[in-house]
């Protein structure tokens, strides 16, 4: 009996899914792989966007399904059990209820084989070291695929600037209006940066009013002007 464990994350609309397995069996494509130390295993994990909780869980488990199968096309006297620690997710995959992401695909391949595939149900968080690896590696998914749609440009427009955002540049715009001839200091922060840079035309990544030499963090280039004018952004978020 092969055992592989499944979970999923979810956190403003990006989910992380992990299935933790035993070293040695290919992943599907699109799939990352990465060795546990000193348990013989290995953490396959995937992200993307989710609307909810349970569907994140419900991707995880296809994921666990999907290479079950594919443990068992290269060894067929073998079965394997998948654990789960979502009663919900079973209850969609298992039973006939519309709606659920990614239904149809798990109930085909636990079809086809038949008897070889099983589906246990574990207690979150009660000392399953499978499932608390499984629970960890996919809140380590979700968490680099929200870092990579934060500072990845292609998905910028997806993040939502906070009230704070805003204030921050209507007190940046003020602070370079009264100015004069001297750039003052402008304190940023990671919230202030990216809704300025897309705001921002012509694809310089900072208004042209910053003295070569003025350290902005995030900043990737810098102009030189003979003197500061009045950054005007209109409607920029």
């Amino acid at each position: 009996m092969i055992h592989i464990s499944c979970d999923g994350s979810f956190k403003d609309g990006m989910g992380g899914m992990a299935v933790i397995a035993p070293s040695g069996f290919p992943p599907s494509k699109d799939i990352k792989v990465f060795p546990i130390q000193k348990t013989g295993q290995e953490a396959h994990v995937a992200s993307c966007r989710c609307s909810s909780a349970n569907e994140a869980e419900t991707m995880a488990m296809a994921m666990a399904v999907e290479l079950a199968s594919t443990i068992l096309t290269s060894h067929p006297d073998e079965k394997v059990e998948i654990s789960t620690d979502s009663l919900i997710t079973l209850h969609g995959v298992l039973h006939d209820q519309e709606g659920v992401r990614g239904r149809d695909v798990i109930q085909d391949m636990i079809d086809r084989h038949r008897g070889k595939i099983m589906i246990s149900k574990v207690k979150a968080h009660r000392g399953n070291k499978d499932n608390e690896l499984a629970d960890l590696w996919s809140k380590k998914a979700r968490r680099e695929a929200e870092r990579g749609n934060r500072y990845d440009n292609r998905n910028r427009a997806s993040r939502v600037p906070s009230q704070s955002d805003k204030n921050t540049l209507r007190r940046t715009e003020k602070l370079l209006e009264n100015s004069g001839s001297d750039i003052v200091a402008v304190i940023t922060k990671e919230g202030f940066i990216m809704p300025l840079n897309d705001a921002l035309k012509g694809g310089d990544p900072f208004p042209t009013e910053l003295y070569k030499g003025h350290r902005v963090w995030g900043s990737r280039s810098f102009h030189t002007v003979k003197k500061p004018r009045t950054v005007r952004i209109e409607n920029p978020l």
